[in-house]
């Protein structure tokens, strides 16, 4: 089967970034598939363009990556929506470069992605499947940005009803999607639920020898109670509560290192400066198999995203599952909805956005005997085992596109 996948946000290997479809499409490939994917020459978590990333075709594993070109941009004002538009008319025009594909995967966010994947199948004459892993608008307007009876709105969500109805499978990442579309009374013609997974493999997260390793690896041997926050430092992730919960345990021997990037990222490092802390290190973005190692040194790991009524549908966040995979206990700061890390019972739970409910959680995991660190660790482990095994999820999805091709 040769599949396609449009998704503007997939970065090859080495860069710092969402890596579900990547994941995904090595097992397909290694399974015997063919794979085109079509993504973005600008790196959205990295907030830039890497060297040779123009429209220039790699392979990575057998999976073929397209990066076509777009402009770039800062944050999340209109130069990102231009860019998303832009990224959607050039995916559209792509048929010459998918000929002979058997199935076309369109997966938001944004939405324009999937409409340009929709245009694909249409004009190649095969299967759409549309695969939604953030709620768009819904999430745009249950954090402020977009007004529910404005313009963009109502055509964000006539774009979604139209791409429900045209797919022959929708593929709900959130684990109660389902709901969501009732409420919205769509009705797609399949419904399956395909959570984010993690790579599992040991040799993945073997990258001890990173100068980000080394420093936590240094920081645990001088006694130190080393917390990981990895992800994007955005307006939803509030990362300032936990930086601030940091500080107030510097003399607490905890440190907290943080993995990744995002347009609050000046104004945290300029909020560490101005209290006059050292224990907060941020790293900026790394490639996913580094991230993995970091979690891995780690004492703990830190999820954190602001509550918003969106989430009664649940949260799969990659990250969140990473976390698990790494075997290392986790402080959930999150909504309170269905949930990896909740249901695996190797969380110890802190208000999101409460500064003073994550210095109390990080203080149990300094206080915590390392024996029940270590329980904790084995049991988020064994939960992304069995849950979220990236080569168990594959299956599960090819099984999806040989049956609707």
């Amino acid at each position: 089967m040769k599949i396609a996948l449009v998704n503007q946000y997939v970065v090859p290997p080495g860069a710092g970034g969402g890596s579900r479809h990547l994941d995904l499409a090595r097992e397909w490939a290694a399974a015997g598939d063919s794979v085109e994917i079509l993504s973005g020459s600008f790196n959205h978590f990295a907030q830039e363009a890497p060297h040779g990333h123009r429209d220039t075709l790699s392979v990575h594993d057998g999976v073929r990556i397209h990066p076509l070109w777009t402009p770039g941009y800062r944050g999340n004002g209109l130069r990102r929506i231009l860019d998303m538009v832009w990224f959607g008319a050039r995916a559209a025009l792509c048929r010459k470069s998918l000929s002979g594909v058997d199935i076309v995967i369109g997966s938001s966010p944004h939405p324009l992605a999937a409409c340009a994947a929709a245009i694909l199948a249409r004009r190649l004459r095969v299967p759409f499947i549309y695969e939604v892993r953030d709620l768009w608008p819904e999430t745009l307007i249950d954090l402020g940005s977009l007004d529910r009876e404005g313009v963009a709105a109502r055509s964000l969500f006539a774009i979604e009803a139209k791409l429900v109805r045209t797919a022959a499978v929708t593929v709900g990442v959130p684990p109660l999607m389902r709901s969501y579309l009732d409420s919205r009374n769509l009705h797609p013609r399949q419904y399956v639920h395909i959570p984010n997974g993690a790579v599992l493999s040991d040799e993945v997260s073997n990258e001890r020898s990173h100068r980000v390793s080394r420093m936590i690896d240094d920081l645990g041997s001088k006694g130190r109670t080393v917390f990981v926050y990895a992800g994007s430092l955005g307006r939803a992730n509030g990362v300032k509560a936990v930086v601030v919960a940091a500080t107030r345990l510097e003399s607490r021997g905890a440190d907290l290192v943080v993995l990744g990037d995002g347009p609050e990222r000046r104004s945290l490092e300029e909020l560490v400066a101005k209290l006059g802390s050292t224990n907060v290190h941020f790293t900026g973005q790394l490639p996913k198999p580094v991230a993995l190692a970091c979690m891995s040194a780690s004492t703990a790991s830190i999820f954190h995203l602001l509550d918003a009524p969106v989430f009664k549908y649940g949260l799969s966040p990659n990250k969140l599952i990473d976390y698990l995979a790494a075997g290392r206990p986790l402080i959930y700061a999150g909504p309170q909805v269905e949930n990896p890390g909740t249901r695996s019972g190797a969380c110890v739970i802190a208000r999101p956005g409460d500064s003073a409910s994550i210095a109390e959680a990080m203080r149990s995991i300094i206080s915590m005997p390392v024996e029940v660190r270590d329980a904790l660790g084995t049991k988020a482990r064994d939960h992304a085992t069995r849950e979220h095994s990236i080569s168990t999820l594959a299956v599960r999805y090819r099984d999806v596109l040989n049956r609707s091709a």
